[in-house]
Protein backbone atom coordinates (compact mmCIF):
# COMPACT_ATOMS: atom_id res chain seq x y z
CA UNK A 1 0.00 0.00 0.00
CA UNK A 2 1.42 3.37 -1.28
CA UNK A 3 0.53 6.53 1.12
CA UNK A 4 0.50 9.77 -0.19
CA UNK A 5 2.98 12.36 1.73
CA UNK A 6 0.73 14.74 3.65
CA UNK A 7 1.00 18.29 2.85
CA UNK A 8 1.69 20.80 5.38
CA UNK A 9 -1.06 23.89 4.53
CA UNK A 10 1.01 27.21 4.05
CA UNK A 11 -0.08 30.14 4.35
CA UNK A 12 0.95 32.96 1.63
CA UNK A 13 3.56 35.12 3.46
CA UNK A 14 3.69 34.06 6.76
CA UNK A 15 6.31 31.37 8.18
CA UNK A 16 4.81 27.76 9.21
CA UNK A 17 3.44 27.70 12.96
CA UNK A 18 5.53 25.04 15.06
CA UNK A 19 3.63 22.10 14.99
CA UNK A 20 3.45 22.81 11.04
CA UNK A 21 7.41 22.85 10.90
CA UNK A 22 7.06 19.73 12.91
CA UNK A 23 4.99 18.08 10.77
CA UNK A 24 7.14 18.98 8.07
CA UNK A 25 9.76 17.47 8.90
CA UNK A 26 8.50 14.07 10.02
CA UNK A 27 7.28 14.09 6.40
CA UNK A 28 10.20 15.07 4.84
CA UNK A 29 11.71 11.92 6.65
CA UNK A 30 8.93 9.65 5.34
CA UNK A 31 7.41 8.55 9.00
CA UNK A 32 3.90 7.30 8.63
CA UNK A 33 1.33 9.47 8.97
CA UNK A 34 -0.15 7.54 11.53
CA UNK A 35 3.00 8.18 13.85
CA UNK A 36 3.02 11.68 12.90
CA UNK A 37 -0.92 11.86 14.25
CA UNK A 38 0.17 10.10 17.42
CA UNK A 39 2.89 12.65 17.81
CA UNK A 40 0.56 15.45 17.35
CA UNK A 41 -2.15 14.32 19.57
CA UNK A 42 -1.86 11.94 21.71
CA UNK A 43 1.42 13.04 22.95
CA UNK A 44 0.86 16.85 22.22
CA UNK A 45 4.16 17.41 20.68
CA UNK A 46 3.52 21.17 19.51
CA UNK A 47 7.51 22.10 18.42
CA UNK A 48 10.71 20.65 16.95
CA UNK A 49 11.94 21.33 20.41
CA UNK A 50 9.40 19.55 22.19
CA UNK A 51 10.14 16.40 19.58
CA UNK A 52 13.93 16.99 20.68
CA UNK A 53 13.55 16.84 24.27
CA UNK A 54 11.20 13.97 24.47
CA UNK A 55 14.13 11.60 24.58
CA UNK A 56 17.12 12.21 26.00
CA UNK A 57 20.10 13.30 24.00
CA UNK A 58 22.68 9.82 24.21
CA UNK A 59 20.22 7.61 24.31
CA UNK A 60 17.90 8.67 21.20
CA UNK A 61 17.36 5.50 19.45
CA UNK A 62 16.59 3.37 22.18
CA UNK A 63 14.24 5.93 23.44
CA UNK A 64 12.22 6.79 20.24
CA UNK A 65 11.27 2.87 19.70
CA UNK A 66 10.66 2.66 23.99
CA UNK A 67 8.60 5.82 24.31
CA UNK A 68 7.24 6.29 20.68
CA UNK A 69 6.66 3.17 18.56
CA UNK A 70 6.17 1.00 21.72
CA UNK A 71 3.51 2.80 22.77
CA UNK A 72 1.48 2.88 19.51
CA UNK A 73 -2.21 2.20 19.74
CA UNK A 74 -3.33 -1.33 19.36
CA UNK A 75 -5.13 -2.15 16.09
CA UNK A 76 -7.98 -4.27 17.35
CA UNK A 77 -6.15 -6.68 19.97
CA UNK A 78 -2.91 -7.18 18.31
CA UNK A 79 0.31 -4.78 18.30
CA UNK A 80 0.44 -2.05 15.58
CA UNK A 81 2.96 -3.27 12.62
CA UNK A 82 3.97 0.02 12.74
CA UNK A 83 5.76 -0.66 15.89
CA UNK A 84 8.05 -3.49 15.09
CA UNK A 85 9.20 -2.34 11.48
CA UNK A 86 12.57 -1.13 11.56
CA UNK A 87 12.48 1.29 8.60
CA UNK A 88 9.91 3.27 11.22
CA UNK A 89 12.85 3.69 13.56
CA UNK A 90 15.22 4.49 11.20
CA UNK A 91 12.63 7.50 9.89
CA UNK A 92 12.10 8.16 13.33
CA UNK A 93 15.58 8.80 14.01
CA UNK A 94 16.18 11.23 10.86
CA UNK A 95 13.59 13.24 11.64
CA UNK A 96 15.11 13.48 15.28
CA UNK A 97 18.17 14.22 14.20
CA UNK A 98 17.09 16.77 11.70
CA UNK A 99 15.01 18.49 14.09
CA UNK A 100 17.74 18.40 16.47
CA UNK A 101 19.71 20.30 13.95
CA UNK A 102 17.18 22.78 13.25
CA UNK A 103 16.79 23.65 16.90
CA UNK A 104 20.38 23.84 16.91
CA UNK A 105 20.94 26.00 14.06
CA UNK A 106 18.07 28.23 15.18
CA UNK A 107 19.81 28.69 18.47
CA UNK A 108 22.67 30.05 17.11
CA UNK A 109 21.27 32.56 14.57
CA UNK A 110 17.90 32.80 16.65
CA UNK A 111 16.36 32.45 12.56
CA UNK A 112 13.66 29.37 11.40
CA UNK A 113 15.69 27.31 9.00
CA UNK A 114 13.78 25.29 5.88
CA UNK A 115 12.94 21.66 6.46
CA UNK A 116 14.74 20.17 3.83
CA UNK A 117 17.62 21.95 3.08
CA UNK A 118 18.62 21.08 7.26
CA UNK A 119 17.85 17.53 5.83
CA UNK A 120 20.23 17.02 2.69
CA UNK A 121 22.49 18.81 4.97
CA UNK A 122 22.70 15.78 7.61
CA UNK A 123 21.27 12.99 5.69
CA UNK A 124 22.94 9.64 5.73
CA UNK A 125 26.35 9.49 4.15
CA UNK A 126 24.79 6.45 1.42
CA UNK A 127 24.74 8.64 -1.58
CA UNK A 128 21.42 7.35 -2.95
CA UNK A 129 19.72 8.96 0.24
CA UNK A 130 21.50 12.22 -0.45
CA UNK A 131 20.93 12.32 -3.99
CA UNK A 132 17.15 11.66 -3.43
CA UNK A 133 17.04 14.42 -0.84
CA UNK A 134 19.12 16.81 -2.94
CA UNK A 135 16.34 16.33 -5.86
CA UNK A 136 13.80 16.76 -4.14
CA UNK A 137 15.24 20.02 -2.40
CA UNK A 138 15.93 20.93 -5.83
CA UNK A 139 12.26 20.59 -6.96
CA UNK A 140 11.15 22.49 -4.19
CA UNK A 141 13.11 25.36 -4.82
CA UNK A 142 12.10 25.16 -8.56
CA UNK A 143 8.06 25.38 -7.68
CA UNK A 144 8.55 28.35 -5.18
CA UNK A 145 10.57 30.02 -7.67
CA UNK A 146 8.17 29.66 -9.91
CA UNK A 147 5.04 31.00 -7.76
Amino acid sequence: MVRKMPRTPKLPGRPPTEPQRLRQVLALAKVDELIIEFLLDTLGMASLADFVDYVDHGKYQVELQKFVLDVLPKVGKETNPLSKSRINLYRLRTAWRTAQELVQREARKGTPQPALEALVDIAPTTWIMRSVLQKQARDLRRRQFLK
